[in-house]
């Protein structure tokens, strides 16, 4: 088991199954996790006995600790970062697009610290409540770049290649490493 430090158990099937949640629904990764002042359910069913509530200060605890973990573990792809950054000092409109549970501000923060700045704005699908997955969000980037001449380049093949074709939005896959 795992225990938050409130000392309320989590079992490892519970949180796995919410991490996978994570991935595609609409949340970010603050309402991941029920906390005890909150009633929904996140569209699952959750046994009606669960140890998947959180006090709020333990959430946000293991909200920290874990976004500590994901920027230690992070590597900057250098190669993306300078063709990123060639597009911008090429006049390009640069839209950041992305299937992330961490809100843009997290976000913004992380690629400020590894170059990436400047572009139009940046898209995350937990506050756009709209996914590439489905298609969604590349139909509001199509909307806040008022074109269809895009250019997308992710590594998903599915979610990045195939659902951008299917919206009218042109996408390059380059894979991670």
């Amino acid at each position: 088991m795992v225990k938050s430090s409130s000392r309320i158990p989590i079992s490892f099937n519970e949180r796995a199954s919410l991490w996978s949640l994570r991935y595609t629904l609409f949340f970010s990764v603050y309402e991941a996790f029920i906390t005890d002042n909150e009633s929904f359910r996140l569209g699952v069913s959750i046994p009606p006995n669960s140890s998947i509530v959180w006090k709020k200060d333990a959430l946000e605890e293991y909200c920290r600790a874990e976004l500590k973990m994901e920027k230690r573990v992070l590597q900057p792809r250098r190669e993306m970062i300078r063709l990123l950054q060639w597009a911008i000092a090429s006049g390009k409109k640069v839209y950041l697009v992305s299937d992330m549970y961490w809100p843009s501000k997290e976000i913004i923060e992380i690629l400020h610290g590894v170059g990436v700045n400047d572009y139009q704005q940046i898209l995350i699908s937990c506050e756009e409540q709209k996914s590439k997955k489905n298609g969604e969000l590349f139909e509001k980037l199509k909307k806040l770049a008022k074109t269809d001449q895009i250019i997308h380049v992710g590594d998903n093949r599915y979610d990045d290649t195939r659902m951008a074709y299917r919206q009218g939005v042109n996408a390059v896959q380059i894979m991670s490493i």
